[in-house]
């Protein structure tokens, strides 16, 4: 995903100015939840800093990791785009600051200025392909492949997320992940 500043780099900088007004910067504690289950929300959000984590529970009363973001990048409740309540539990994971605007002001500003649909049109292709590879993976690839390769996307993730939500995310147990851990630390010795 790209950075905020290249979003912003073609727009004038009153407007800039007039959008940064209407942003909200958010700071959480980790662990915070700041989305809520049935949650309807309306707001864009950009980690600046941090690390974040949308979860559910399953029927067995199973917590599953859904979704890990990091700096620069976006990230909304899908349903919020349909205006449903959210599925999931947004959590900060360590202290996190991350930019909220309201999603109808982005709109507004889109339909006044169309040329910059196409930046919008960009975030939101990014975030669905992000999706997209997300499951794609789980088809394609081993679960040791899946580990592999968010470890290439992100090499600190394992030192910042909890071994269990990690493996709830690449959709296998603790256990399976520690051994892939250790088979991988194997290769390299």
């Amino acid at each position: 995903m790209k950075s905020i500043e290249y979003l912003l780099k073609d727009i004038p900088l009153d407007d800039v100015f007039r959008i940064k007004a209407h942003i909200q910067e958010v700071n959480l504690k980790p662990n915070e939840i700041f989305i809520s289950k049935g949650d309807i929300t309306n707001k864009a959000r950009f980690i600046q800093e941090g690390l974040v984590r949308a979860y559910t529970y399953d029927d067995e009363g199973r917590e599953i990791t859904f979704l890990l973001r990091w700096e620069n990048q976006f990230f909304r409740p899908y349903e919020s785009l349909l205006k449903q309540p959210s599925k999931y539990y947004f959590q900060a994971l360590e202290v996190t600051k991350i930019i909220e605007l309201d999603f109808q002001i982005i709109q507004n500003y889109i339909e006044e200025h169309p040329i910059y649909s196409k930046k919008y049109s960009e975030v939101l292709k990014s975030i669905l392909f992000e999706t997209l590879e997300h499951l794609e993976s789980f088809v394609l690839l081993s679960p040791e492949k899946r580990y592999l390769k968010i470890i290439n996307e992100k090499p600190d993730i394992i030192h910042r997320v909890q071994d269990r939500y990690l493996a709830s995310f690449l959709g296998i147990t603790p256990v399976s992940l520690s051994r892939i851990k250790k088979r991988i630390s194997g290769k390299k010795h």
